[in-house]
């Protein structure tokens, strides 16, 4: 379960700033532009302290539970008997309070909650012991995951061994934890009239994958639609894809999926299964010419250039190319394609940031054709806050470049890898989030200055050049930034 449990402290915000420098080829060094987010959040008093040690706030599951943990002193106090009448909540929340250890009270919501919703609530202190009366009511603030999902198609596959059927296969991929019998009924697939039988398989979390089988060929070429619609549940998502489905006897290419980055590749999709004894050399050609190799499984053909390609170039394939029949594909098909991916970059998630202290701090952001980010934390001092406040606007990132050194000093530098993730695609903007509290231990009356960077080793953006990341450069840059916190103005 994803939930945030908080020290009780004082605001700690965060300010995000993304520096980036431009590492497609060709372009030097070049700052891009940046982005500050903040916003006004509840300040909890710090006289809290000595009842409550940390408590589940921030964004949270809807299928989640709310946990509050004192501190050893006022649990050994607390009258344990007392569980019902401990908590209310506005939108009011239906629930049970149960002590989950000596020190945690966890309060489970009878149903999950609904999804994209804040919650404001308040613990009665005054029930479980002796507080004073400023402290009787502990505020608890609170939202849910908002539902949403996205959904990807891959291209059609040709049924062996008769290669008379298709099976189209897909992935469903929810924002939080949604019911499997829900998830189904997002989905719809039909050929004409017909309806089409979708087979789900459900993992523990938020990917559902969905398989159409046994697709018929009519006698004239017809369209499989897969559509999506989440309105009946509150979801805007809503969308179609379209997948043209051969008529019997047809021999034509379907689709053609490209693959950008450094190791590029195209995969050819056809009608039928293919001949994979045949002499697949000069089949494949490409305009401008490259080099290929070309390999067939099933009803696709892998085509490996030999050499790096940017931009467009014209695909053809030779209508000698037969399928498991024996049959020749007859007149020779060209498609247009474009190997050009997309530039590296970094991009902030929405604006109006500010985390309290905490020890899950989770720093969303997008990124594209990155195998990596340089992350730096930046601490500006609490006696020095009130001064740095006043010669910074926290709306404007530019504003701190100058004289932030002034008043804080970075606590953290390193790389953060991003190729591990789960359902990564570098050719296009991914979703990934950075767990502050793995870094650094958030402190009260603390603002945090959150840097993401990239340099051009981290780059997946296919070059002529080769980018092997130097250790001696690195260290020469990490000397500069050193410099750049510790050296004078006038200097």
């Amino acid at each position: 379960m994803n939930r945030r449990l908080l020290p009780v402290a004082a605001v700690v915000a965060v300010i995000a700033l993304i520096s980036v420098i431009a590492v497609s080829c060709g372009k030097g060094k070049q700052p891009a532009g940046s982005d500050a987010v903040s916003s006004a959040v509840t300040v909890i008093d710090k006289g809290f302290s000595k009842f409550i040690a940390a408590y589940t706030t921030g964004v949270v599951p809807a299928s989640g539970t709310l946990q509050v943990v004192f501190t050893p002193e006022f649990a050994a106090t607390a009258d344990r008997s007392r569980t019902q009448g401990l908590f209310s909540f506005s939108p009011a929340i239906k629930g049970t309070a149960e002590w989950a250890d000596d020190v945690t009270l966890v309060f489970m919501p009878s149903k999950p909650l609904v999804s994209g919703t804040s919650f404001q609530g308040t613990l009665d202190l005054s029930k479980l012991g002796q507080v004073e009366e400023q402290f009787r009511f502990f505020p608890l603030l609170f939202r849910t995951v908002e539902k949403n999902f996205t959904v990807s198609v891959n291209p059609v596959t040709v049924d062996p061994p008769e290669g008379n059927t298709y099976t189209l296969t897909g992935t469903v991929v929810t924002s939080d934890h949604i019911d499997k019998a829900e998830v189904e009924k997002y989905l719809t697939a039909s050929v004409g009239r017909r309806d089409e039988k979708i087979s789900w398989d459900h993992d523990n979390k938020n990917i559902h994958t969905f398989s159409i089988e046994k697709i018929r060929r009519a006698k004239e070429e017809s369209e499989l639609t897969v559509a999506w619609n989440g309105t009946a549940y509150g979801i805007k998502a809503k969308g179609e894809h379209i997948v043209a489905i051969p008529a019997e006897g047809v021999f034509t290419v379907t689709d053609i999926k490209i693959n950008t980055g450094d190791s590029k590749s195209m995969e050819i999709f056809f009608s039928d299964l293919l001949d994979a004894e045949s002499e697949l050399d000069g089949l494949i050609t490409l305009n401008p010419a490259h080099p290929v190799s070309v390999s067939a499984d099933g009803n696709r053909l892998l085509v490996i250039p030999g050499d790096n390609i940017v931009g467009a170039v014209e695909v053809t394939v030779d209508g000698s190319l037969r399928n498991s029949r024996a049959q020749r594909l007859g007149e020779s098909i060209t498609r247009s394609i474009n190997f050009t991916p997309l530039e590296p970059g970094i991009q902030s998630v929405g604006r109006g940031v500010i985390m309290p202290s905490s020890g899950n701090l989770i720093f969303p952001f997008l990124a594209a054709n990155l195998s990596a980010v340089d992350l730096t934390i930046i601490k500006v001092f609490e006696n020095n806050l009130p001064y740095f406040l006043q010669q910074n606007s926290m709306g404007d990132a530019y504003d701190y470049e100058s004289n932030i050194r002034q008043f804080g000093r970075p606590v953290y530098r390193g790389r953060i890898d991003l190729t591990g993730s789960a359902g990564f695609d570098p050719n296009k903007y991914n979703l990934f989030t950075i767990d502050l509290a793995n870094y650094i231990e958030p402190e009260q009356g603390i603002l945090y200055r959150i840097e993401l960077g990239m340099r051009p080793s981290y780059s997946l953006y296919p070059c002529a050049v080769e980018r092997k990341p130097s250790k001696y450069e690195e260290m020469l840059e990490l000397v500069d930034l050193d410099r750049r916190w510790e050296g004078s103005d006038d200097y």
